[in-house]
């Protein structure tokens, strides 16, 4: 015979799957209204390349991506961060995730400078040039 909980002034609660889903869903909005944030800060052009980008086309060079400063697993706390993420192509964030560029700085409020790694990209080899700041 199945005990009826229903007659009992507790319940069993949520189910876990559901308690994992709207957590998941949560997280998921808070990155959504961080990426809004981010394009809004960034008028959509790349940081590194100063090219305007798009948000879903087949060209990876025009492709706007999301980059996050100390990644995602590093510092899970900064995931849905706006200062902590930043606006590249597509292929330069291949470069950085690759580790052929170098990002200096983990704050976008801040200035943020970008550099070969000297030691996979030869000096005169470089795909294209970096976007220069002005000191």
């Amino acid at each position: 015979m199945a005990i009826d909980y229903s007659l009992f002034h507790f319940s069993k609660g949520q189910p876990l799957a559901m308690v994992r889903h709207r957590r998941r869903a949560a997280a998921a909005t808070r990155l959504q209204k961080a990426y809004r944030a981010v394009d809004a800060r960034d008028h959509g052009f790349c940081l590194v390349t100063n090219t305007h980008t798009v948000t879903s086309t087949a060209d990876s060079k025009r492709r706007r991506e999301h980059h996050h400063l100390s990644g995602r697993r590093v510092m899970p706390e900064w995931v849905d961060k706006p200062e902590r993420i930043i606006t590249v192509t597509a292929f330069v964030h291949d470069l950085i995730t690759a580790k052929w560029l170098i990002v200096h700085g983990t704050d976008a409020r801040k200035p943020i400078t970008f550099s070969w790694n000297r030691s996979i990209v030869a000096v005169g080899r470089e795909p294209f040039r970096l976007k220069e700041f002005a000191a």
